[in-house]
């Protein structure tokens, strides 16, 4: 799990700038920190809820430089990674949770989800016929997998816990004219990431 996660890291997230301040597969941030990958064996979505808190204590606990961001992987153990509507329904909770105002971190932590059966939603969830340049049907738009939604395809479940202060001295700097909702499901509730494609 650790070696797909970091191999998938530096090719797909590094060197095709999925996320443009992840520099490999080891050092991410600004200013550069280490990457902390953590597998979690969790069983039971009560199990997954204590791993992410656990991860959020590393993140907030330590310097930028000492973890500049956390890739937490759920393994291939049937919790989550055959299961994406599981997936959506348990980092949705997480969204709320963040952005619940007595805990104070909203404008700390950015979160970023990942999921091997990745799929970006039509904005108002429609279901259309895609047809090929000569007619010929070629299935339903939830059925067909788009290049873009290999931007959120990852080896195993994964959530990226960011810094947020990073994110946006990144997009800050960056002059991009492509940002993409890191939502699974409508409404969007993540901060847009750059994709250059």
């Amino acid at each position: 799990i650790l070696y797909d996660t970091k191999m998938w890291t530096k090719a797909i997230i590094s060197n095709f700038s999925v996320c443009p301040f992840t520099i490999n597969e080891k050092e991410a941030g600004i200013p550069k920190g280490n990457i902390r990958y953590t597998i979690s064996a969790a069983r039971s979505v009560e199990q997954a809820f204590c791993a992410f808190w656990e991860e959020m204590s590393v993140i907030l606990e330590n310097t930028n430089e000492e973890v500049s961001t956390v890739l937490l992987m759920y393994g291939d153990n049937g919790l989550f990674m055959h299961d994406i509507e599981l997936f959506e329904m348990y980092t949705a909770c997480l969204d709320d949770c963040l952005t619940h105002s007595r805990l104070g971190i909203q404008d700390e932590i950015q979160l970023v989800y990942f999921h091997p059966q990745f799929q970006f939603r039509d904005k108002d969830a429609q279901n259309v016929m895609i047809f090929a340049n000569d007619g010929t049907p070629l299935g339903l738009s939830s059925e067909i997998t788009k290049p873009i939604d290999y931007s959120r395809r990852s080896p195993y479940p994964t959530i990226n816990i960011l810094r947020a202060p990073q994110v946006g001295s990144t997009l800050g700097v960056s002059s991009l004219s492509l940002s993409l909702s890191l939502s699974l499901s409508p409404p969007p509730s993540h901060f847009p990431i750059p994709l250059y494609i």
